[in-house]
């Protein structure tokens, strides 16, 4: 019997063959984006973050790099935050720390505009903000700010205070505290009026809440019969005050010399806004037309 069969012989590789001509050039790429730009027109400086802000638009030679959000500084002039990227020249500012120009002052045309950072800088827009949650040993000075120049809350633990102005020209007059608020320093101070504020005033039962704290500084004008126990009843306005309200009271910064140890002051409301002020005489002396600068508190407290 026969087979005709095909036999593969793999031989020796050959010698390598001589290098091919070079091939033509790709064509060249588009250039990439600069990571700055420059101011193209000048403009004056806008008003400073946190102090009654302002914005700018200023016409710079490219956005095309810029975001919404973005932080930025234009050299020898200041740190701004991106409001809006109005077109591929236009971009709106918003002055957060000056550096070279004051306010009003000009921003000339050729500074360049690069991506930045500020430290210092919170942004106005965050929903929240935590700090220093760690508890570790820093001293910050922290400051909260609103519509006006006043900061709302400001947090010095080097001097072991916290400040809180809840002015109504500050756009609310709410401050809401989540948790527990504590004030281990010298007061809680502030600067405008504080409205529907609440206190704890004990942490078992019986227990209860302060809600409302009035303060006020006036003068009262009283003429004293010169006899032992004559008593004689003034008033005072104090917006906020009703019945049922504790007055606490003492003397301002005038009283007459030895009234405080000779007269016996009291007073109580006796009706909404109204105080009745008492005034009992323990000695002879009349004490006629006598003005005397008192300080009224006034307290509303509920069990809960």
């Amino acid at each position: 019997m026969s087979c005709e069969c095909e036999t593969l012989i793999v031989g020796e590789a050959g010698p390598r063959g001589q290098q091919g001509l070079p091939g033509t050039n790709g064509s060249n790429g588009t250039n990439g984006i600069n990571a700055f730009s420059e101011v193209s027109v000048a403009f004056t400086q806008p008003n400073e973050y946190p102090t009654n802000p302002s914005s700018v638009t200023a016409t710079v030679s490219g956005t095309q790099w810029m975001g919404v959000g973005q932080l930025v500084y234009i050299s020898e002039s200041g740190y701004y935050k991106i409001l809006a990227v109005n077109s591929t020249t236009s971009v709106t500012l918003r002055l957060i720390s000056v550096d070279g120009v004051a306010v009003g002052g000009t921003v000339p045309l050729g500074k360049k505009i690069s991506p930045s950072s500020a430290s210092a800088y919170v942004d106005p827009d965050l929903s929240s903000l935590i700090v220093n949650q760690t508890y570790t040993s820093y001293n910050p000075v922290f400051k909260v700010f609103g519509s006006n120049t006043s900061p709302l809350i400001t947090v010095d633990a080097v001097v072991n205070k916290v400040g809180v102005n809840a002015s109504p020209s500050a756009g609310s007059k709410t401050l809401t505290v989540g948790g527990t608020f504590e004030v281990t320093g010298d007061a809680f101070v502030s600067s405008g009026v504080v409205e529907a504020a609440r206190f704890r005033t004990g942490s078992v039962a019986p227990s209860g809440q302060i809600t409302n704290i009035l303060f006020s500084n006036q003068n009262v004008t009283i003429t004293l019969a010169g006899t032992v126990g004559a008593v004689v009843t003034a008033t005072a306005t104090l917006t906020g005050a009703d019945l049922g309200d504790a007055v606490l009271l003492g003397y301002g910064s005038n009283p007459v010399s030895t009234f405080e140890t000779d007269v016996d002051v009291g007073a109580m409301v006796t009706s909404a806004n109204t105080l009745s002020v008492f005034f009992t005489n323990r000695s002879t002396n009349a004490y006629a037309g006598a003005t005397i600068n008192l300080n009224f508190i006034v307290l509303r407290a509920v069990s809960v």
